[in-house]
């Protein structure tokens, strides 16, 4: 295109394709036209020959090539911008018109990392399946948020589950990027896990207590986050670990403190010995669904994300659920130190039929014998009354009645009574 004073933005719009744009953003994010063709699907010729056509009809360059690497001139990295919008655009367009032909086009991709697959993905990919199967759903593994928001702005998924943490009472600063709309799903509270043996007053505990134990912990885990707060040290005796799933199972097993969030510990059965306290101040995680702005009208994106937000947690506090772990320790607790006061039998014990008495009983069993003698042979000269003759409440048969130890009595009726 030559170069004039006016631009002919037509020509210009008529020079640009979508694939090309595509072809600009991988190398942008990879850095080399090889790296680009593998991450495609494509041979690096074709790649190549892509770019050279592009920068014909444009008549600028779009790529600066080395011997090893590739990286886009200011120009190339305007269109590599506004690439994922302009794809997202004709997406919706395509998805539209292939309803209006009455073709299935219901396609939605969920990006996230693999701390929110069980809390935030699955469920919902769980939900559509049921609820919308003519829905393709399916889902791509980032490695943290900035990767799935990068999945999301290059046009390779459609939604990016994100997971942020935030301190109660700080005001945290909320990023806002250009053609891209995030919708809060819900906030979760973090919890430590811990054999500590400490009594928080009203089950939370500052993470500053914790410091000499042994946190596991991982890159941008909430155990991270509070290890820079403490200003703890990296290359101490902590052990890193990549997900909450392995730091919960290290902790269950006593190897140490871990902090996730409480969803981490759901259908979980922790052990005695293992607590689980609230944080203070507190922590929370948040849940957000990011979209490009014009990949919001696409039906499938809609449908997922109405999925998503649905999967918001009952406002249930935190403190109901750790007052109910706490008497539930307790109560575990209380029954087994009950169990360690008496000494381990190696064979059980032969049960007898009968309980056997003690001295004491014995001993009562022997005057009660000896009296009741004494007594019946003093009430035999007394004829007892025949059944058909009606006994008169008198008193007499109080001057008849002998006490004994242990609240036993003894009368002349030969009734034996316990007063």
């Amino acid at each position: 295109m030559d170069q004039r004073g006016d631009i002919d933005i037509d020509a210009l719009t008529r020079a640009l394709d979508v694939h090309s744009l595509r072809i600009l953003v991988a190398i942008d994010q990879t850095g080399s036209i090889s790296a680009a063709a593998r991450s495609l699907g494509y041979s690096q010729p074709t790649i190549t020959q892509h770019v050279q056509r592009l920068e014909a009809r444009l008549g600028v360059a779009l790529v600066v090539r080395t011997a090893r690497a590739a990286r886009l001139t200011p120009t190339g990295a305007l269109l590599a911008q506004h690439a994922p919008r302009i794809d997202a655009s004709l997406t919706a367009a395509a998805t539209e018109l292939a309803r209006m032909l009455g073709r299935r086009a219901d396609l939605v991709r969920i990006a996230a990392s693999a701390d929110a697959v069980g809390t935030v993905v699955a469920p919902a990919l769980g939900r559509l399946a049921a609820q919308q199967p003519e829905i393709d759903a399916s889902f791509v593994e980032a490695s943290d948020n900035a990767a799935a928001l990068a999945l999301v702005q290059d046009g390779r998924a459609d939604i990016a589950v994100t997971l942020t943490l935030a301190v109660s009472g700080e005001r945290h600063a909320i990023t806002r990027r250009s053609g891209m709309r995030s919708t809060f799903l819900f906030a979760e509270e973090i919890v430590a896990v811990s054999t500590a043996n400490l009594a928080p007053v009203g089950g939370r505990i500052d993470p500053a207590l914790l410091a000499d134990e042994m946190w596991i912990r991982g890159d941008g885990s909430p155990g991270d986050l509070l290890a820079e707060r403490l200003e703890r040290p990296r290359a101490g005796d902590d052990m890193q670990v990549s997900n909450a799933a392995a730091a919960v199972a290290l902790a269950r097993h006593r190897v140490g403190t871990t902090f996730v969030a409480e969803s981490a510990l759901a259908g979980i059965d922790l052990p005695d010995g293992v607590r689980v306290w609230g944080l203070t101040p507190a922590l929370t995680r948040r849940a957000t669904a990011t979209v490009l702005v014009e990949a919001a009208t696409i039906p499938a994106v809609e449908a997922a994300l109405r999925v998503l937000a649905s999967l918001r947690p009952s406002p249930v506090d935190v403190e109901v659920i750790l007052d109910a772990r706490r008497r539930s320790a307790s109560h575990r607790a209380r029954f087994s130190s009950s169990r360690t006061t008496y000494p381990t039998r190696t064979t059980p014990p032969e049960e007898s039929p009968m309980p056997f008495p003690s001295t004491a009983r014995l001993a009562q069993a022997g005057a009660v014998v000896a009296a009741g003698a004494l007594l019946l042979s003093a009430c035999s000269a007394d004829p007892a009354p025949s059944a058909s003759t009606a006994l008169a409440d008198s008193g007499e048969q109080i001057d008849g009645r002998v006490r004994l130890s242990g609240g036993l009595s003894l009368r002349c009726d030969d009734q034996l009574s316990l007063v």
